[in-house]
């Protein structure tokens, strides 16, 4: 391998890392919000009509972090805020792993470690994001955010190996269709 391929791959893997660590950094920035800064009810109000939300979600009722998640007990925009929110959470994790995963391809050998250290690395950044909110404004640190952060991040993992398993074997394919 030429100098400049080596030097093409380093600044490769340098941006990998770049890209998890900013996006570390707009987690951290979200959490540092408080819940009056990231209310999205407003909003929300003129863009649902309520009686959409009454009509079709009125029977949904169920128990997060032992609180009733339902219209009746949170109100209309509450409500649709609450899946906004946890939404959130879940696809910010799935994608800070699927950004780890990536980084991570060069460095690790096992499949199973590849599989894991994200994961892991995952569920120990949404403890310490949770820890973070408890010293923020008006916000509530929740055991089953991490467990839902940690979800997203398997999540990721698993998109990361499913699209790196088929575009590597396409990949590998292709290399040896040219020998």
């Amino acid at each position: 391998m030429g100098r400049t391929a080596v030097g093409k791959t380093s600044r490769i893997r340098w941006f990998r890392w770049l890209l998890v660590f900013a996006w570390m950094g707009l987690i951290f920035y979200f959490s540092s919000q408080t819940y009056q800064q990231q209310n999205l009810q407003p909003e929300l109000r003129e863009w649902i009509p309520a009686h959409f939300v009454q009509e079709h979600f009125s029977d949904v009722r169920f128990t997060y972090a032992g609180k009733e998640i339902s219209v009746r007990s949170l109100g209309v925009y509450a409500f649709v805020e609450f899946f906004i929110r946890k939404g959130a959470h879940f696809g910010i994790y799935l994608m800070f792993a699927l950004l780890l995963s990536w980084a991570l391809t060069p460095l690790v050998r096992s499949r199973l470690a590849a599989l894991l250290i994200p994961v892991m690395l995952g569920l120990a950044y949404a403890a310490t994001d949770e820890v973070h909110q408890w010293f923020t404004g008006d916000r509530t640190p929740l055991v089953q955010d991490v467990l839902l952060d940690g979800t997203g991040a398997l999540c990721g993992v698993l998109v990361y190996a499913l699209f790196s398993g088929i575009f590597g074997l396409a990949a590998k394919r292709r290399s040896s269709a040219t020998r």
